[in-house]
């Protein structure tokens, strides 16, 4: 399967992985369930994937 050449070692980015594997609404869902689940991301940090996501959906719509 092709998301397993994705987990090299420990360069795993899971952002990546959803960015690949998920449509948008599974990205936003599974983004604040790290959200709640992770103390190490702030609001910020999030915010900002988020905003990257959105920005890389609607610029796959021109």
């Amino acid at each position: 399967m092709e998301t397993n050449l994705l987990f090299k070692k420990d360069e795993v980015d899971p952002i990546k992985v959803l960015m690949v594997n998920y449509p948008r609404l599974a990205i936003i869902k599974a983004a604040f369930s790290l959200l709640k689940l992770g103390e190490d991301l702030n609001y910020s940090n999030m915010k900002r994937m988020l905003e990257k996501m959105m920005f890389l959906e609607d610029s796959d719509e021109d």
